[in-house]
């Protein structure tokens, strides 16, 4: 699960020699929703990864508002498996 990142850069190196950065722009006190999202500098509306999007290696971006941007994320085909309605959706 996804959620509003406590620091402003974080770069993960894995063990298959890739890395995984994790991004937080304008992340402060003020500005903790998230506005959006991209992965490798595509828009993504997963509110999770999965482990082949980290261990592939690559760039998850946060754009962080004051303001909920309550449409990220919210639909049903954005929820990780567990709270799907249909289980069978995400495989």
């Amino acid at each position: 699960m996804l959620g509003s990142p406590l620091f402003d850069k974080a770069t993960l190196k894995l063990e298959n020699r890739n890395q995984f950065i994790i991004k937080a722009n304008t992340n402060s006190k003020e500005y903790y929703y998230i506005k959006s999202v991209s992965l490798n500098r595509e828009n993504y509306n997963n509110s999770y990864l999965k482990f082949d999007d980290i261990r592939n290696g690559g760039e998850l971006e946060f754009n962080l508002s004051e303001i909920p941007n309550k449409s990220w994320g919210s639909s049903l085909t954005n929820a990780p498996y567990s709270f799907s309605e249909d289980k069978n959706s995400n495989k």
